[in-house]
């Protein structure tokens, strides 16, 4: 799909909010699986403790089976017998990782590609207890979103509506230090412009982030407003979070909305590089991870390793 760029006004940012988002504390990314291989993450834990996190394939052509397993059974199944498995799917694009240690073991989190018979790439986060997640807290935000899945040809938009003088504030983040975003911000009629393949207009731009602030900004005509998120021309597929907080200078009420726009195919006559791009299309797939309870023990993710690729 050929690129649609924008004639976008750049407003910097410069002020940073009270709550962002943690990254995880074991982070693999990039890992390509052949047909026929696995992957292994590994470690020695005490009955009751929280595993935690998130896996997602690079495209939602692609699925790995997941399951976990104690000691044993993982060198039943390595070796083609018959073994007990916890948490197992199979197929699987997107998926949140939420189990607790049953007895006191060595523990594998494995990502399959064994049965695979084509190459696929994973990206994997994984915590133990000490719930670091790309989560913004509902409690220091006025609207939060969690786990939201753009695939490259999708975008994400919340929209408000907006008094002259009021703000818009707040952080995103994706759920990989190697995955970004495309971030904007634009009035009603530069939102259909842009949807519809024109020249647009766009604020406090933030081009292929991991994290970032989103403003401050101040809305400079009162309105309908628009903070995208977009995904487009992105690799693989894109998990976001982020926290929006509105300081009205007016009163402006907010409200949030998705839509299903057909995506852009555009000519090449079209195309407009004069400032930062940004392109998408939206498809609002629900991502469902349980966040870890907080337990005491005496694990610490540095206890993890990988085992690596069988």
């Amino acid at each position: 799909m050929i690129l649609l760029f924008f004639s976008f006004i750049l407003i910097s940012s410069s002020s940073t909010q009270h709550v962002a988002a943690s990254d995880w504390d074991n982070e693999y990314t990039n890992v390509i699986l052949n047909a026929g291989e696995w992957y292994d993450v590994s470690g020695s834990l005490s009955s009751g403790t929280d595993i935690s996190g998130f896996f997602e394939t690079h495209s939602e052509t692609q699925g790995l089976d997941f399951f976990i397993a104690d000691d044993y059974n993982m060198g039943e199944w390595e070796a083609g017998r018959s073994a007990s498995v916890y948490e197992l799917s199979e197929g699987i694009h997107t998926m949140g990782i939420s189990f607790t240690v049953q007895t006191t073991n060595t523990w594998h989190i494995v990502f399959s590609n064994a049965e695979g018979s084509t190459t696929v790439t994973v990206d994997i986060g994984v915590d133990l207890d000490d719930d670091n997640s790309p989560y913004y807290n509902p409690s220091n935000w006025d609207y939060t979103r969690y786990g939201e899945t753009l695939e490259t040809d999708e975008w994400w938009y919340t929209s408000f509506n907006l008094d002259a003088g009021d703000e818009i504030d707040g952080h995103f983040s994706t759920w990989f230090s190697s995955d970004g975003i495309y971030f904007f911000i634009c009035d009603e009629s530069n939102y259909n412009a842009w949807t519809t393949g024109g020249s647009a207009t766009g604020f406090a731009i933030k081009d292929d982030y991991h994290q970032a602030d989103i403003g401050p900004f101040e809305v400079p005509t009162s309105g309908t407003w628009y903070c995208v998120f977009s995904a487009l021309d992105q690799d693989d597929t894109v998990t976001i979070s982020y926290g929006i907080d509105i300081n009205e200078g007016s009163g402006g009420i907010a409200t949030t909305t998705s839509d299903t726009p057909p995506p852009l195919v555009m000519d090449a006559s079209q195309i407009m590089i004069v400032g930062i791009g940004v392109v998408g299309a939206i498809v609002i797939i629900g991502v469902v991870v349980m966040l870890a309870k907080r337990n005491s023990g005496p694990e610490d993710f540095d206890d993890f390793e990988v085992v690596g690729v069988g």
